[in-house]
């Protein structure tokens, strides 16, 4: 039930952001989940951390450049700000800083062997709008 309450609250969360940004919620969703498994502590084998597994020099230069005043590594975790900075760099067309993309199908289409699938629940899905 957790876990089903944690998606629901980072589907709303980057509805919202997407909205700001113009960006499709599904596609950003789908990154999260290739990335971190949606997990906004999960840090990777080489120190990446957060949700969209902000490397420590991307993170710095990206809220550099967007002027965020996000601050590293405690802002990277923080689920709200994390969700904010990838979207701005998608908007800015900074998409290839994130190896989930180039995994990710833009045909949101269930049973394919990517990680993203196994780890959403049927709930999730559904919220996706993603039909068998």
């Amino acid at each position: 039930m957790t876990y089903l309450v944690c998606g629901i609250a980072l589907w709303t969360l980057v509805q919202r952001s997407c909205l700001e940004y113009d960006l499709t919620a599904e596609t950003v969703y789908s990154l999260i989940l290739a990335e971190s498994g949606g997990d906004p502590q999960a840090v990777g084998a080489l120190g990446e951390r957060g949700l969209a597994q902000f490397h420590e020099a991307t993170f710095k230069q990206l809220a550099a450049l967007y002027e965020t005043g996000y601050q590293w590594p405690d802002d990277a975790v923080d689920p709200e700000k994390a969700v904010d900075l990838l979207c701005r760099a998608l908007d800015g067309g900074r998409a290839a800083h994130w190896r989930g993309w180039r995994r990710i199908s833009f045909q949101l289409v269930p049973k394919r062997s990517h990680r993203m699938w196994r780890m959403a629940t049927e709930a999730e899905l559904a919220a996706l709008g993603v039909r068998e």
